[in-house]
């Protein structure tokens, strides 16, 4: 997380403010939250948990019917596991393996699927990124406690154009420096 000096911040409510009012967007930005966009912030203690209940009255197909399974754009397998859903398996074993470093204390407040806001520089609204981490990681003295985001991203996800982009609209627009696990 980076700490901003009083008139930094003013400055920065004042830019997001103008973009707000150019793309018709609710945003919020605090000093003390994470910015999560359309007017939402993290809440510490708050159940971290993603229910997704689905549609009421969806239908079920028949229990002898094949299941057709369409291929992922990169190959990507959805799984569930404890009720969770995951899109792909490599995202699965990074928030195990993040949850086992929770249970050490490593890392503290580990969420899935926190949304931010993203602005082009003209102030033309780009569209939500959706982390697969949120978390806080012990750090040094100075400052004991640091928010990451992190993705589960392959090698071949972390050159994509658009993933470059959106890397590069979070560290301007938020000044957050996404990381790629694992």
């Amino acid at each position: 997380m980076i700490r901003l000096s009083p008139a930094e911040f003013d400055a920065h409510q004042k830019r997001l403010a103008e973009m707000k009012a150019r793309a018709n967007v609710t945003t919020h930005v605090c000093s003390d939250e994470e910015v999560l966009g359309f007017g939402q912030t993290g809440v510490q203690g708050a159940d971290r948990r993603r229910v997704d209940a689905g549609p009421a009255g969806r239908m079920k197909a028949p229990q002898n019917a094949p299941k057709s399974r369409q291929r992922s754009k990169h190959g990507a397998v959805k799984t569930v596991v404890d009720g969770e859903r995951f899109d792909s398996k490599l995202e699965m074993n990074v928030w195990q393996a993040l949850r086992l470093r929770e249970i050490a204390g490593q890392i503290r407040n580990l969420r899935r699927q926190v949304k931010f806001s993203l602005f082009m520089t003209g102030g033309e609204h780009y569209g939500i990124y959706t982390a697969d981490f949120v978390f806080d990681e012990s750090g040094d003295a100075r400052q004991p406690w640091r928010r990451v985001i992190a993705d589960a991203k392959s090698p071949h996800t972390r050159t994509l154009p658009a993933w470059q982009k959106v890397k590069l609209l979070m560290q301007n627009n938020h000044g957050i420096y996404v990381r790629e696990l694992p």
